[in-house]
């Protein structure tokens, strides 16, 4: 766990968490991937692997489906691959998805917190995942990449959810594993946790204010936000 830039906060402790999915919460690359190589499988190419799809995912479903195009050379009907991949994966999105230690035990530590997931998956399915981690009683709110216009690194989503739940900026903190999510909560002015466990580029952690080696680790970076008493400091 290290701070980077930090912003100090006098008077205004954080009250709203918003958390990216995959990759800050939970390992679902497996399910990914086995939905993009049966989405893909008539174009008849090479399939990917797990450590190939972690350098795409992050961006939402369609450019997720042009990178692998990409990737292989290949062309296809961009919009069936992405439909075809989206009716597999809400089949099973939860076959080989696994919670990444310790982030159980710390959703129910974090209960006086309100939160939110911003994810660039479909609302729906990002439902679906959390019903069935029995998560879906954590937050008080999910938004997808469908859920309004714009999604991340456009900051709408979050100042969605801030809208939304009746909250400042000063009281939140995003905390995601890619640079998108840090995109995201600068453009919203809100702060930032960088997890380096994720699928985020190497690096990526350093335009953030924290970063996080293990998910319990929040729970020291919300103590340190709550002790601040200095005036913001914009980071960077």
């Amino acid at each position: 766990m290290s701070p980077v830039n930090l912003w100090y906060t006098k008077d205004v402790k954080p009250g709203l968490i918003i958390f990216d999915l995959d990759g800050t919460l939970i390992d679902s690359l497996g399910d990914i991937t086995v939905a993009l190589n049966w989405a893909f499988r008539p174009l008849g190419i090479k399939e990917y692997t797990p450590t190939e799809v972690s350098g795409m995912v992050g961006e939402g479903t369609l450019r997720l489906v042009e990178k692998a195009l990409e990737k292989r050379n290949a062309t296809g009907d961009k919009k069936g691959l992405m439909e075809n991949l989206l009716t597999y994966y809400a089949v099973h999105p939860i076959d080989h998805t696994l919670p990444y230690p310790g982030v159980p035990e710390t959703l129910e530590k974090l209960s006086r917190y309100r939160k939110a997931i911003v994810s660039n998956k479909a609302e729906s399915i990002t439902r679906k995942i959390l019903d069935a981690l029995g998560w879906a009683g954590h937050f008080d709110m999910v938004v997808g990449a469908d859920t309004i216009v714009e999604r991340k690194p456009a900051p709408g989503p979050i100042l969605h959810v801030l809208l939304t739940l009746a909250m400042q900026q000063e009281e939140a903190v995003m905390v995601g594993d890619s640079d998108i999510d840090i995109e995201a909560a600068r453009a919203a002015s809100i702060r930032t946790v960088a997890t380096t466990y994720g699928y985020g580029k190497r690096g990526y952690h350093e335009k953030a204010d924290f970063h996080i080696d293990r998910f319990p680790q929040l729970i020291e970076i919300l103590a340190t936000l709550e002790r601040c008493d200095n005036r913001i400091v914009p980071a960077g």
